[in-house]
């Protein structure tokens, strides 16, 4: 009797102990997925990042995939760019997985729907501190506007010396410079959204 109490015990702590971890689990899944990164108001809205190391191990704060216009698609593709919708909530930007569609990658991460910019920070706006003032470092990816990507850009070694860095996508190859030469694909979109991304950046940071 006292064999099968202990097994009976024995049983229940393990399937106790089996609960425990799956309920820590789930937390910890859940506290990703809601994130707890740095949250920054934009005029379209709440944005959060995330925290990282620069390469002599100073915090800094990443905010990725920042929509700085409208997706050029549909009735916007071929246009020059237009303003980002706003949206409700928090949007999380972490990750700079997304790159214009190019001739000279895989396809993998490739998309019509990126115009985004990088925001890297080693300090954030604050109501307590209005005196906080860092030059921006404005960054355009090279490749004969037929290639390239902001997702290749690594901001350690820029934020040591305290700017304020942003990379930015735009479209390439005939996405950004097919022209009709009339007002049906007038052309040369991708230097438009170059200059777009620019007053975005100047109007916002």
């Amino acid at each position: 009797m006292r064999n099968q109490s202990f097994k009976l015990l024995l049983a229940m702590n393990k399937n106790v102990n089996f609960l425990l971890f799956s309920a820590i689990t789930i937390l910890n899944l859940t506290r990703n997925a809601c994130g707890d990164g740095p949250i920054v108001q934009l005029p379209n809205g709440l944005i959060r990042g995330r925290e990282d190391l620069t390469s002599q191990g100073n915090k800094f704060y990443a905010f990725e995939k920042v929509p700085y216009a409208a997706p050029p698609i549909g009735k916007l593709r071929f246009m020059p760019p237009s303003p980002a919708e706003s949206w409700d909530g928090i949007r999380d930007t972490i990750g700079r997985n997304v790159s214009c569609y190019q001739q000279s990658a895989d396809g993998a991460f490739e998309s019509e729907d990126c115009l985004f910019v990088n925001i890297f920070t080693t300090k954030l706006p604050s109501v307590d501190d209005d005196n906080i003032t860092l030059p921006v470092m404005f960054f355009m990816h090279g490749g004969g506007y037929v290639g390239g990507s902001s997702m290749w850009e690594e901001p350690g070694n820029f934020l040591d010396h305290g700017v304020v860095l942003v990379t930015i996508n735009y479209r390439l190859g005939p996405f950004g410079f097919l022209s009709t030469e009339d007002e049906v694909i007038p052309g040369n979109n991708g230097l438009k959204d170059q200059q777009f991304a620019i007053k975005w950046t100047h109007d916002n940071i």
